[in-house]
């Protein structure tokens, strides 16, 4: 019996931990959703919730270009706008979204 209660808290925990990275990535989502008006591909929300390095999410987000996920055009504005918003300095800067 002891173990299933053990199985049960670490369950609770690891849910409670995706969770909080679901709402992370929601509340990213939207952040950024206010920014612009076109539609995000989800891995490319995934990356900055991961706090990946800047070049990273720009390789990404050519990943998505060239996959006509998204308009050239779109992916240059949202690399800037990503830029701005979380104040990178260089491409190697963690991409570190204030939640």
């Amino acid at each position: 019996m002891r173990k299933n209660n053990k199985d049960y808290s670490i369950t609770e925990e690891k849910f409670e931990i995706i969770k909080k990275h679901i709402e992370k990535i929601d509340k990213i989502k939207n952040d950024l959703q206010k920014h612009i008006n076109f539609e995000i591909p989800e891995y490319i929300i995934h990356d900055i919730a991961e706090n990946e390095e800047f070049n990273h999410i720009c390789l990404i987000i050519n990943v998505a270009i060239v996959n006509n996920r998204l308009s050239s055009e779109n992916g240059k504005y949202l690399k800037e706008k990503i830029k701005s918003l979380c104040n990178i300095q260089n491409d190697n800067d963690r991409v570190c979204w204030n939640i």
